[in-house]
């Protein structure tokens, strides 16, 4: 049986051109997983030094600063407002009604 086996094995390779190599393989897979990695790392590259160099986001104009400070003078009556709104529910003036009862 092993006889068989061994020359219908034989017969297939010779047929086919193929003999495995492993040492081979894995070198062929390893460098074209490296080219893959070049080929991305130069991309992102060319994108990020295309982004620098255009003036798309200088073109728009003046920022407006993030923080004006007619924005932050109200800030603490809004917190307020929402300290109440939040008091509400702990005392319970806000009644939740469990749909799943």
């Amino acid at each position: 049986m092993n006889d068989l086996r061994t020359q219908f094995s034989a017969v297939a390779r010779r047929v086919s051109g193929f003999t495995p190599r492993p040492e081979r393989d894995w070198r062929v897979i390893l460098s074209l997983g490296a080219l893959l990695f070049a080929a991305i790392l130069a991309w992102h590259l060319y994108l990020f030094t295309a982004t620098l160099g255009s003036d798309r986001a200088s073109s728009a104009g003046e920022v407006a600063p993030v923080a004006t400070p007619s924005a932050l003078e109200t800030l603490p009556a809004f917190l307020a407002a929402r300290t109440a709104e939040e008091e509400k529910y702990v005392t319970g003036s806000y009644q939740f009604a469990d749909p799943s009862q």
